[in-house]
């Protein structure tokens, strides 16, 4: 996972305009988790604050899986699992406990400093949710 560490500057196409962020990693708590911190932007007339968002990501030995907590200032949170990568992709997975909805997001890595990203999913009540995606590059 030492692949995010660096800035990346994202963008993604949402509503019709491109949505921008930057996305920072380090390694932290005695090098077993890598912390994230991503900012987003105020972005359109729905999006009037920014976002800013903290993820720690590590691996799990004993259940041999990634697990990925995040939380975000307007009181949202997910916790993701991952089995590692898959050549150049890796698949993240996320179950809302709090009402079903299940999303999926594949990274591919482009190269050693750029990978594009896509999200799939359902929402809690069944219906698919409106796919994603996106590209970053590292700055530094």
């Amino acid at each position: 996972m030492s692949y995010f560490n660096g800035t990346w500057t994202c963008h993604q196409m949402l509503r019709g305009k491109d949505r921008p962020d930057t996305s920072t990693s380090t390694m932290d708590l005695n090098n077993r988790w890598i912390k994230t911190i991503d900012v987003a932007p105020v972005f359109d007339s729905y999006r009037t604050s920014p976002v800013n968002t903290t993820s720690y990501t590590t691996y799990d030995a004993s259940v041999k899986r990634y697990v990925q907590v995040n939380v975000d200032d307007f009181g949202g949170y997910g916790i993701a699992y991952s089995k590692g990568w898959n050549g150049n992709s890796i698949l993240w997975t996320d179950k809302s406990a709090a009402n079903g909805a299940v999303a999926m997001i594949t990274i591919t890595k482009v190269s050693d400093s750029e990978y594009n990203w896509k999200s799939q999913g359902t929402m809690g009540n069944g219906k698919p949710q409106q796919p994603q995606h996106g590209s970053c590059k590292k700055t530094d």
